[in-house]
């Protein structure tokens, strides 16, 4: 009987034993996770990301920059054209208003309230009004074939009487002529138009400019050419 117990107890133990070791060497399923990305790769990429925007908001920025610049070079090759066609044109009084860029500027337009006296509009022109001295349009080319004078032109607010004007005709870096006037009155408002004319000084094709003082103070310069 107690040889029977002890052999029960030793299939017991033995069972145990072979349990234990099964369930020790069982393969345990793989649990399949995607692996985490670390913080600094992350901010890599987003980093990239915003430079190649950058890249981008710079390569579109010149596009736009190209394109201003070669719009403004060709307004002002058309200035320069439309201004060469004129002084080759011995303008009709229509004309001279299809040239106008609004002129001399009304009274009712100036700052007159506080008194002080101005100059301001000041430029060359080939045709002032007889009635007012005043200019219709500034020009900065001039035919010499077509042209016998040239002004140098401005609009005087609250002239006053015994005011000089003195325009010095610049050509080649050498004054060849001087014009000059006096005001006679005081006036609110005074077109100013002093001229150099073709029997003064010969009208040499090139680069000339014209200055403009006012009781000997430099109040103006105007850059023009003659075309020959």
């Amino acid at each position: 009987m107690i040889t029977a117990m002890k052999r029960s107890w030793v299939y017991l133990l033995a069972l145990v034993a072979m349990t234990s070791t099964a369930c020790g060497t069982m393969p345990q399923a793989a649990e399949t996770l995607e692996p985490i990305r670390p913080y600094e790769s992350i901010a890599t990429e987003a980093a990239s990301v915003q430079q190649t925007a950058a890249v981008d908001v710079l390569a579109l920025n010149a596009t736009i920059e190209a394109a201003t610049r070669t719009e403004s070079q060709q307004n002002a090759y058309n200035v320069v054209l439309l201004a060469t066609v004129r002084a080759n044109e011995v303008p009709t009084p229509s004309q001279r208003l299809a040239m106008t860029e609004g002129g001399a500027m009304a009274a009712e337009m100036l700052n007159l309230a506080d008194g002080q006296m101005r100059i301001q509009q000041v430029g060359t022109a080939g045709f002032v009004r007889p009635e007012d001295n005043c200019f219709e349009t500034h020009q900065q080319f001039f035919n010499r074939a077509s042209t016998n004078i040239i002004y140098m032109t401005g609009l005087v607010t609250n002239l006053q009487a015994g005011t000089t004007f003195r325009v010095d005709w610049i050509y080649n870096n050498r004054v060849v002529h001087t014009s000059t006037w006096s005001a006679p009155n005081n006036e609110i408002r005074r077109c100013l138009a002093l001229a150099m004319r073709a029997s003064d000084v010969v009208f040499t094709p090139g680069a000339w400019a014209a200055r403009l003082f006012m009781d000997n103070v430099p109040v103006g310069n105007s850059a023009f050419e003659i075309l020959g």
